[in-house]
C-alpha cells in the first residue's frame, strides 16, 4: 500500500496523507489506464532530461578545472 501511495504522490503531485486516503479500487483503475502510461513516460522523460543536463554541467566543470 505504501508503494501505491508513493506512485500517487509522484503521479498526482500530492502529499503522503492525501495519497493514503485514495481508495485501492481507484489505484487499480488508474494503473490500468492509458493515463498511467502517459504520466510514467513523461516522468521518465523529465528524469532523462535532468540526467543529461547534469552530465553536460559535469563535463563543463571538468573542462574548466582542467584549464586552471
Amino acid at each position: 500500500m505504501l508503494d501505491d501511495a508513493f506512485v500517487m504522490m509522484e503521479h498526482g503531485k500530492m502529499s503522503l496523507p492525501e495519497a493514503l486516503k485514495i481508495g485501492l479500487s481507484f489505484l487499480t483503475m488508474y494503473k490500468a489506464s492509458s493515463s498511467f502510461d502517459l504520466v510514467s513516460k513523461r516522468l521518465e522523460s523529465e528524469h532523462l532530461h535532468k540526467i543529461s543536463v547534469i552530465s553536460r554541467l559535469d563535463a563543463i566543470i571538468k573542462t574548466n578545472v582542467g584549464r586552471r
